[in-house]
């Protein structure tokens, strides 16, 4: 399967999402467990098909302090974009239609 071409408005996109996620961790202790997936593994985590994991504009957010979790999706939310607690990780990530 060929890759479809990067546009520089999509480079920008996610060179701005990762600056956002610099300043979440000048906040909170996290890992990143996912970032930018390949169609195939993201298959094969049962990603859905339009994950913007595939744009590089999600991540998969592991709190070293799980007790954290109510601030850091405030910050993110603060920040335009989306967070949502999945079942071990919180999933972040540039909103639907962006």
């Amino acid at each position: 399967m060929s890759r479809q071409p990067v546009t520089l408005y999509q480079r920008k996109k996610v060179l701005v999402f990762d600056e956002l996620l610099i300043l979440l961790h000048a906040e909170f202790n996290f890992s990143d467990t996912s970032g930018w997936r390949t169609a195939a593994h993201n298959a094969t985590v049962g990603g859905v098909e339009d994950s913007k994991h595939l744009l590089g504009l999600a991540r998969d957010c592991v709190l070293d302090d799980p007790h954290d979790s109510g601030g850091f999706i405030a910050r993110c939310v603060d920040f335009g974009l989306s967070a949502f607690p999945e079942t071990d990780h919180i999933h972040v990530q540039v909103p639907k239609g962006e």
